[in-house]
């Protein structure tokens, strides 16, 4: 079974990535569109400091908003973790396939703009 699958897939495609360059990739792809909480021009006061407890997950912002949370706490670690199972997943892929982890890096980056965006417009309402 695993000689066809051998046979089909290119020995380049094949070979992990390293483990540095998955990491950035996987960093860049999560965190590069979560960057507007840092750049936009909005003061440094009691809300965006409540907001910055929800940072590190709000790459998984879209999935965790549409479930009802007890409160903002259960919702911070809900969003924490499926950022972080994300990035592991991802990790995985890395190791497996070289092409099947650029489309891995393609969908979380994608996933983050959109978390982004509508953190942002959440953030602003």
């Amino acid at each position: 079974m695993s000689d066809a699958r051998e046979a089909r897939e290119p020995a380049e495609n094949r070979k992990p990535t390293r483990r540095s360059g998955a990491i950035g990739a996987i960093a860049i792809a999560l965190y590069a569109p979560q960057l507007w909480y840092f750049t936009m021009d909005y003061p440094w006061n009691d809300y965006r400091i409540y907001w910055l407890r929800f940072f590190p997950g709000l790459p998984a912002f879209v999935p965790g908003v549409f479930i009802r949370y007890p409160n903002e706490y259960v919702f911070a670690i809900a969003i924490w973790s499926l950022t972080g199972a994300a990035a592991t997943i991802a990790y995985i892929v890395s190791q497996r396939s070289t092409r099947s982890f650029y489309i891995a890096v393609g969908i979380l980056f994608a996933w983050s703009i959109a978390s982004a965006v509508v953190a942002h417009f959440m953030f602003r309402a």
